[in-house]
């Protein structure tokens, strides 16, 4: 069956399920299948540089579901404390953004961070200025 378009209030032609015609607008090029827009979508994010954090956000929360159903963690000793706080301050000098947001959930690791100088003196570590340019 044929459908016409209705002339809206003001005066442009309206297609039935598509909103008024606009001969100015470009509609985006029809997908023909769903990996072609699966594509599309991983690329665009991607691009946008989102792509890793959606990932990243996925395996943080996979963890936390299995955690759940594990046996608790025994308390976490000082050594791993500081230990993933050294894992910490190395992740973070070079971005590696999605692996910590993995790392601190699955190891229960506190949010608030170690201070640096109690770090470097529990290490018996010397913390100059220049050695402040880079993880312990």
């Amino acid at each position: 069956e044929k459908r016409k378009a209705v002339v809206g209030e003001q005066g442009e032609e309206d297609h039935p399920g598509t909103g008024p015609y606009l001969p100015h607008r470009k509609d985006p090029p029809a997908m023909s299948t769903l990996e072609e827009l699966k594509a599309a979508l991983r690329d665009t994010l991607a691009a946008r540089g989102s792509l890793g954090q959606i990932q990243a956000r996925v395996r943080s929360e996979i963890f936390n579901a299995l955690e759940e159903t594990e046996d608790p963690k025994p308390p976490m000793s000082h050594e791993n404390l500081v230990i993933n706080e050294l894992i910490r301050e190395y992740l973070e000098y070079n971005n590696y953004k999605h692996t910590l947001s993995v790392l601190l959930p699955e190891t229960g690791q506190p949010a608030e961070r170690i201070d640096r100088t109690f770090l470097s003196q529990d290490l018996n570590l010397r913390d100059d200025a220049h050695a402040r340019q880079i993880p312990l």
